[in-house]
């Protein structure tokens, strides 16, 4: 058997979000057993579609030696495949069992728990070196390997900490989120929360990856990732603005 310490701290984040959103759905009123047994479907779909997002958006990687693609502990889970793979699953799941009306509750829950699993999981980046952006000079600047820098960028030695800027965003967004609950200014269960993490999230991340040097340009020197964070933006938006008259949310 072989150790590696990426495998252990994603496996570790993923505990932390499964507690925190498990504590979240339990207060709401969902049976602990049955939600257990939900979330191993919705993080088999999230793990899947985490690894199928980074096979497509980085497929030059795998394109001469496909056998790569299972070897996920060298690196390569995209948290927006991880989300869109938890998405699609879990409303197929509370269908199958009947629950639908838990769908909103569902969604908050992760809206609570995803910031903090992302915060923990960067941290696999960092050990990887897999997650940093463009050269810089800064104090904060983080040493990488010549090995794991492209070969455009062999003469730099120092990086922006790219996993870190945005361990920040997701505890700032985590903040914002319980001052949100604290204040009641939405209702746990409408999915409002969901649907402001993935707008505070998409955002920053959409900026953010605009230092990211494995970044492809597509459109308008735009990445896949952020083409896809720009469409849904503004859906995500409307959703967390638009009032709710009959829950009244607000």
């Amino acid at each position: 058997m072989q150790f590696h310490w990426y495998g252990l701290i994603v496996g570790l984040a993923a505990i932390i979000g499964y507690l925190v959103a498990e504590k979240k759905a339990v207060s709401a009123g969902i049976d602990d057993v049955f939600f257990g047994k939900t979330v191993i479907w919705i993080g088999l779909g999230a793990l899947f579609g985490a690894r199928l997002w980074h096979v497509l958006t980085d497929w030059g990687l795998y394109s001469n030696n496909l056998l790569d693609i299972l070897f996920i502990w060298s690196g390569g889970m995209s948290i927006i495949g991880a989300i869109l793979g938890g998405i699609i699953v879990l409303p197929i799941v509370l269908y199958l069992t009947k629950k639908q009306k838990y769908l909103g509750i569902y969604l908050d829950s992760f809206a609570f728990s995803l910031p903090l699993a992302q915060a923990v999981g960067r941290f696999a980046n960092w050990v990887n070196q897999e997650l940093y952006g463009l050269p810089t000079n800064l104090p904060w600047a983080i040493y990488i390997k010549p090995e794991n820098r492209p070969y455009f960028y062999q003469e730099n030695g120092y990086f922006h900490p790219l996993f870190f800027y945005e361990i920040i965003w997701v505890l700032v967004c985590l903040l914002v989120l319980n001052v949100l609950l604290k204040n009641k200014k939405a209702k746990f269960g409408s999915g409002k929360f969901f649907s402001f993490y993935l707008f505070f999230y998409g955002l920053g991340r959409f900026c953010l990856d605009f230092m990211r040097i494995d970044r492809g340009s597509i459109w308008f020197g735009l990445g896949f990732n952020q083409l896809t964070i720009l469409i849904f933006l503004p859906v995500l938006l409307y959703i967390g603005l638009h009032k709710d008259e009959e829950k009244n949310n607000y």
